[in-house]
């Protein structure tokens, strides 16, 4: 409710779709009528393999974005604790619509340039004109955008079992350019690039019992002397693990091609805030 009115009061008109995994009937009640342009999908967990109804696991995620993309051309994902700040985000918009602009490419930068690139530029605050406007120029950004930053690189929360499915470059993942972002607030485009070449792996490795979920797997990590990239922690990040991997696989192992690096329009608040949001859910 608290993200639907974020949505609302911004002027957005746009349908929401809520994927139901097991909402009591009187919040549904609720939601369905304070709220408008909202369609409640329940999520058909007899459609898949028994451990999707593991939703620690979070493998409906990927089955949530790769429905809706098929009948979308683009959507935005949001986990309940994003909330929205700004009403226009075409600057987000600007990185995926250069592809059907851009003429001559700046030449890509060896891996080595852009380690360099990586401990000089600053981390994102806010909206940084000149990196947005170099991104523009460049037009290599995924179509399949993440956008907060967890903390931390891939490899250090990504079980060691996951590899089987998705080989890599260990070196290139150890890198602080093989950074890790949040798998709940995705803007992501239906094109061909987006839908082959990562929702379908996203997708297939959820259906796969021990990929997503490695039957050791556990959330609570130990750094080893603070390191956050180069050596493994003993945890595992689930759906979030696996969307990284694929998309730094593709990308270069480097988070400036798979995030927007703009984060001047949301915030991320997990602990929850009371009030009445009641009011604030229908469209303006």
């Amino acid at each position: 409710m608290r993200l639907i009115s974020s949505i609302r009061k911004l002027g957005y008109r746009q349908k929401i779709i809520l994927y139901n995994l097991g909402i009591a009937q009187d919040n549904l009640k609720l939601l369905e009528e304070n709220s408008c342009h909202l369609e409640i999908r329940n999520f058909n967990f007899s459609n898949f393999p028994p451990s999707m109804t593991q939703l620690k696991s979070y493998r409906w995620k990927s089955i949530v974005i790769a429905q809706v993309l098929r009948d979308y051309g683009s959507l935005w994902y949001l986990d309940s604790s994003v909330i929205f700040e700004k009403s226009n985000v075409s600057h987000v918009y600007d990185l995926v619509n250069c592809y059907g602009k851009v003429r001559k490419r700046p030449p890509m930068l060896p891996s080595y340039s852009r380690d360099i690139r990586e401990n000089r530029e600053p981390h994102e605050n806010g909206w940084d004109q000149k990196i947005w406007e170099n991104n523009l120029q460049e037009c290599r950004k995924s179509q399949y955008l993440l956008h907060g930053y967890s903390g931390h690189g891939i490899l250090s929360v990504t079980h060691p079992e996951v590899y089987k499915y998705f080989p890599t470059n260990p070196g290139e993942l150890k890198k602080e350019k093989a950074k890790m972002y949040d798998a709940g607030f995705v803007f992501a485009v239906n094109t061909r690039q987006t839908m082959m070449n990562i929702v379908k792996w996203y997708f297939l490795c959820a259906l796969e019992e021990d990929c997503m979920a490695p039957k050791s797997a556990v959330l609570g990590c130990q750094f080893v002397d603070d390191d956050r990239f180069r050596t493994y922690a003993g945890c595992h990040r689930y759906d979030q693990s696996i969307i990284n991997l694929v998309l730094a696989n593709q990308f270069w192992y480097d988070r400036r091609y798979y995030v927007s690096q703009i984060v001047d329009f949301f915030h991320i608040d997990r602990a929850g805030t009371s009030g009445n949001f009641q009011d604030h859910m229908k469209c303006i």
